[in-house]
């Protein structure tokens, strides 16, 4: 079955809100503001790249997330994402921890970075952008282990926009700040 561009956007919206329905089960004034504090986290992921195409492939990615704030939300955030094609992708960006009681985060983040294709899907723009969210449980020592769904593309830089989905299993390490 072919998908169509609208298709496959509608699919990642459903995928997105189901994610965060999911994760959204405590209740509402269980959400605490992004004031909270947040550590400084080093998160790995591991998951599938292009995934709403018919040759999917293995994405590997790092992600540092600081614990400054900027105007008292947002997170800085940096990182480098490579695929098993050979593709790469380094980025820095901004994320909001919003945090349902102890145990949930959801992390919805945006970024700007360096595409390069290597051996893998051409986004025919070197100026990528990702737009991400991240559903995780938060452990005692504010370790996580979530979902991540992102969407890359160049904003109609170039005259074509392929865009890109991805999903990974993603784990992140406090770090001393």
């Amino acid at each position: 079955m072919a998908w169509t561009t609208f298709g496959k956007k509608q699919i990642f919206l459903i995928v997105l809100v189901v994610l965060c329905g999911i994760c959204g089960t405590g209740k509402a004034e269980a959400l605490t503001p992004p004031q909270a504090a947040t550590p400084t986290l080093l998160s790995f992921g591991v998951g599938m790249f292009n995934i709403f195409r018919i040759h999917p492939h293995p994405q590997f990615q790092v992600e540092y997330r600081s614990s400054y704030r900027f105007w008292k939300v947002c997170l800085p955030l940096a990182g480098f994402l490579i695929t098993s094609k050979g593709s790469t992708y380094l980025f820095g960006g901004f994320a909001i921890d919003l945090r349902i009681g102890d145990n949930l985060a959801i992390t919805p983040s945006i970024a700007a970075g360096l595409y390069a294709k290597g051996g893998g899907k051409n986004l025919h723009y070197p100026l990528e952008f990702r737009s991400s969210i991240e559903c995780a449980y938060v452990f005692q020592n504010q370790s996580r282990f979530g979902i991540q769904l992102s969407h890359i593309s160049n904003a109609s830089l170039s005259s074509r926009n392929p865009g890109v989905e991805s999903i990974m299993c993603t784990y992140s390490l406090p770090l001393c700040d």
